[in-house]
């Protein structure tokens, strides 16, 4: 089952006008990414520190980890103050293209071969984590919903490593259930065989997360490795609220892949 749009929603695919964007801002990056110094890692356009095209998270992520302590704490910190002033720069218009684009990249990164360590995390965290809370504080939260099939489970059950630091809440049924079997002492190999004894209540925290997400007016990614009707439509309640990005993705995450995205008329009012 592929997640729809609500009725009359008006949904978009990212196709042009995103790419047109992304094409604006990646064509003033003239440096290639090949031994950075400090001053390297300052990119005030954003996009070259996630971009999944040029496989940047990764890039930066060995970056990082090849620095002393020193180093890596003087580089972070010189992304985030980047990072913080870049999104209070935007306009609105280009601030609610850039979310859209970031969380894609993101997402599409999440599922490329990398390694996942502590160097990982704390680059996200510098780099995904400032923008995403920059981006709230000026209004806006990402509602990021995927209908994805996974053939190995590996990381739908342990994407929450790659968001948490994002400030992106990951909510998945199959998750949740993963996580209530492994309460129970219950064989990993044999999470198929018991997650329809576990799915049920996996979708009702699932639900009652995105309904806290959306009190707390938080990013969030729900995703549902085995959708079914009506899976979605908690995720998707939000979507007419102001300051709310929804995205929904349906293709396999691959370079040139295409979801539909939702922008608000404006931002939420502050807490």
């Amino acid at each position: 089952m592929h997640v729809q749009p609500p009725h009359n929603h008006a949904f978009h695919t990212d196709a042009h006008g995103a790419l047109r964007f992304c094409a604006q801002v990646r064509a003033l990056e003239g440096k290639a990414m090949k031994q950075l110094s400090i001053d390297d890692w300052r990119q005030p356009n954003l996009i070259p520190y996630w971009d999944e095209r040029t496989d940047a998270i990764r890039q930066f992520r060995g970056r990082l980890a090849a620095l002393s302590g020193d180093d890596q704490s003087i580089a972070l910190d010189v992304v985030r103050k980047t990072v913080s002033a870049a999104v209070q720069n935007r306009s609105d218009e280009d601030l609610k293209m850039l979310v859209f684009v970031v969380g894609d990249d993101l997402y599409k990164a999440a599922n490329a071969d990398g390694i996942w360590d502590d160097a990982l995390s704390r680059y996200l965290n510098a780099s995904a984590g400032e923008f995403f809370s920059a981006v709230q504080e000026r209004g806006y939260r990402l509602h990021y919903i995927v209908d994805n099939a996974f053939p190995d489970l590996t990381r739908p059950l342990n994407f929450d490593i790659w968001f948490r630091p994002c400030g992106i809440i990951y909510i998945c049924p199959q998750q949740l259930a993963s996580k209530m079997m492994a309460h129970d002492n219950v064989e990993p190999a044999s999470f198929e065989e018991n997650l329809p004894r576990y799915i049920d209540e996996g979708r009702f925290i699932a639900d009652t997360m995105i309904k806290r997400c959306a009190e707390e007016q938080r990013h969030f990614l729900f995703l549902d490795i085995d959708s079914q009707e009506n899976s979605f439509t908690s995720a998707q309640a939000m979507s007419d609220d102001s300051g709310v990005i929804t995205v929904l993705r349906n293709e396999a995450p691959l370079p040139g892949s295409k979801a539909a995205v939702r922008f608000p008329d404006r931002a939420a009012k502050s807490r």
